[in-house]
């Protein structure tokens, strides 16, 4: 991960631990920017798992991830998740939290 994705990503994991503060659990870069894959035509996937989420919340971190990435010219694709909902669909391996596990980067 380089220059205008690697900014973007870290700009908007430090705006959520500034919003969020202890809530906020994890926020790590997955998906092709995390494996060093990524085309000029790639998102950038974040997952974001904070102690709880409603659609408020849910809503707010989209909107968040749209204004860094405007301001970046990047598009953030964050997947929001709450611990509880992380940690149960760790024990049931589902593949998404095993991929945000196995290529996860930290932000």
């Amino acid at each position: 991960m380089d220059g205008l994705p690697r900014r973007a990503a870290r700009r908007f994991a430090g705006a959520l631990r500034e919003r969020y503060g202890e809530a906020l659990v994890d926020v790590r870069l997955f998906g092709s920017c995390a494996r060093g894959e990524m085309r000029e035509d790639s998102d950038v996937d974040v997952a974001v798992v904070l102690r709880a989420v409603d659609r408020r919340t849910k809503r707010d971190v989209i909107d968040l991830a749209s204004s860094i990435g405007l301001e970046h010219d990047v598009l953030l694709s964050p997947t929001v998740l709450d611990q509880e909902t992380f940690e149960r669909w760790r024990a049931q391996e589902r593949l998404l939290v095993m991929d945000i596990e196995r290529e996860g980067l930290l932000l």
